[in-house]
């Protein structure tokens, strides 16, 4: 092969390796979005955390926990997916109580089938001064907030309201708009991975049931304000494009 040659492939060659190699990277290139809702009730600040699909990758475990861990929040919410496999679920709840703060979970559609029960979830999450909340509510330990877990697809009615500001955890975004009771001041989602593979132009190649038209960011509905995760981790192709990996830091 000549020198022309060699350098003609090269760089015919070089933007296909560039998508590739930044394709590869972005499943871990850890976003950190942030949105206030500052109200009348002194604030509070979450982490909004979803869809982690733990598969053991220890680095990047390690760069979730210290962004969490910068923001100093008064607690964590997960809205589901915490495993890809079962063989995972040891070190995903190890995560869970590393993370050094309070944090309330909810189930997601890949936890119900890789787990048969949830005993060793509930027991992580309480260690942690939170809960694992299946259709629950708590409260959190100033009673400042309450939290509601939902499990599931359906939509339903909620509790009357407890105090002053309630938090709706649910795996999958339409739920919010079954929702009816109360109006709550913020309901947290994942499921979508915000698409995970968003092409230019076109958008996600492919949506899960469940999201609907709230595939990644801030959304209004009846019930309240709806905020989608665009997650941690990948499920079925360990890859993301023009979707990075998300941390939502919310003061409500």
């Amino acid at each position: 092969m000549t020198r022309r040659r060699f350098l003609t492939l090269a760089l015919a060659s070089a933007p296909s390796i560039a998508l590739a190699n930044s394709v590869a990277q972005e499943a871990t290139r850890l976003g950190v979005s942030r949105f206030d809702f500052h109200g009348p009730v002194s604030p509070c600040k979450l982490v909004h955390i979803s869809d982690l699909h733990h598969r053991g990758e220890i680095g990047f475990t390690e760069r979730i926990l210290k962004a969490i861990q910068r923001e100093n929040p008064d607690f964590v919410c997960f809205s589901g997916d915490l495993i890809e496999t079962s063989a995972q679920l040891s070190g995903a709840l190890e995560t869970i109580r590393a993370i050094g703060f309070p944090v309330f979970g909810i189930p997601g559609n890949h936890d119900h089938t890789r787990s048969p029960t949830f005993h060793r979830h509930q027991r992580a999450f309480a260690a942690t001064g939170g809960a694992w909340l299946m259709n629950q509510s708590v409260l959190t330990q100033d009673k400042s907030t309450e939290i509601v877990g939902l499990d599931g697809f359906y939509s339903r009615k909620l509790p009357p309201l407890r105090t002053t500001r309630r938090i709706v955890l649910t795996h999958f975004p339409t739920v919010a708009d079954g929702l009816s009771g109360a109006t709550s001041s913020l309901i947290l989602a994942g499921h979508s991975h915000g698409g995970q593979i968003r092409i230019p132009c076109i958008g996600p190649l492919y949506l899960p049931d469940g999201v609907g038209s709230y595939v990644h960011g801030l959304f209004k509905t009846s019930a309240g304000p709806l905020h989608v995760s665009a997650g941690l981790g990948t499920s079925t192709v360990q890859a993301r494009f023009n979707c990075p990996p998300e941390l939502t830091v919310i003061t409500l």
